[in-house]
């Protein structure tokens, strides 16, 4: 996962939408300055803790509770994912002992 700073987040959706949005036209995404909107749900940049991309998304993980996927291939479909266990990043901290 990827940290940026709020204002390259509002970027990174904005290129998204750019990108993707004729390709998904069921999906809206719309930014201002402190939030953002997907189909209707508001969230705030500063929620955002990671994000990262899939061969079929790029996952945007908001306060280690659940992931907003929006597809990049044209089998993909948008969804949100709740999260159950620990978070991708702190996976990889993880030290194997044996």
């Amino acid at each position: 996962m990827e940290i940026l700073k709020p204002n390259e987040y509002k970027v990174l959706l904005e290129s998204y939408e750019e990108c993707f949005g004729r390709f998904f036209p069921k999906l809206h995404i719309n930014c201002t300055t402190m939030k953002f909107e997907i189909n209707g749900q508001k969230l705030r940049y500063k929620n955002i803790t990671g994000i990262s991309v899939s061969n079929t998304h790029f996952i945007i993980e908001m306060e280690s509770y659940y992931y907003i996927c929006l597809p990049i291939s044209e089998n993909a479909e948008y969804y949100i994912e709740k999260v159950n266990f620990l978070p991708l990043f702190d996976l990889w901290n993880v030290k194997i002992i044996s």
